[in-house]
């Protein structure tokens, strides 16, 4: 059996990012319900650990197996950090799409090694310093 989910693909190796459901489990998502305007979110693939920056245009609709026991096979993980350049100090978030059974410092650690790092809204390059704990994105609330 198959369920609809709003995904996306890497743009680099094409493996499926997978976004929270809009609707309750068991409810047909909504084609209208995808996302437009200037939404965004900055994803490293778990795949090929390449970060890009995604758009409402970059989201689809996707038949994807039901998983067996109710709960989705992958999940969005939020991870918060800060710019450790000096003078900086700005927030910003990173995703990654994961299975539920990484801890949440496998994920920061991820977010934190991928071949391409998260880096801040005015670019710079030092690593990040994590602020919060990772965890599973439920629902995306400025979608």
């Amino acid at each position: 059996m198959t369920e609809q989910r709003w995904m996306m693909r890497c743009q680099r190796c094409s493996k499926p990012i997978a976004l929270p459901r809009r609707n309750p489990t068991g409810t047909p998502e909504n084609p209208q319900d995808q996302p437009t305007g200037t939404w965004s979110l900055s994803i490293v693939c778990r795949n090929c650990e390449r970060r890009f920056d995604y758009t409402a245009a970059n989201v689809r609709l996707e038949n994807v197996p039901q998983p067996d026991q109710g709960l989705p096979i992958d999940v969005l993980w939020r991870g918060v950090f800060e710019c450790a350049h000096e003078h900086c100090r700005r927030r910003f978030e990173a995703y990654t799409s994961a299975e539920h059974f990484p801890s949440p410092n496998e994920i920061r650690l991820f977010l934190l090694n991928a071949t391409q790092t998260a880096t801040c809204p005015q670019g710079h390059l030092v690593p990040p310093i994590a602020v919060d704990d990772p965890s599973i994105v439920k629902r995306l609330a400025d979608w």
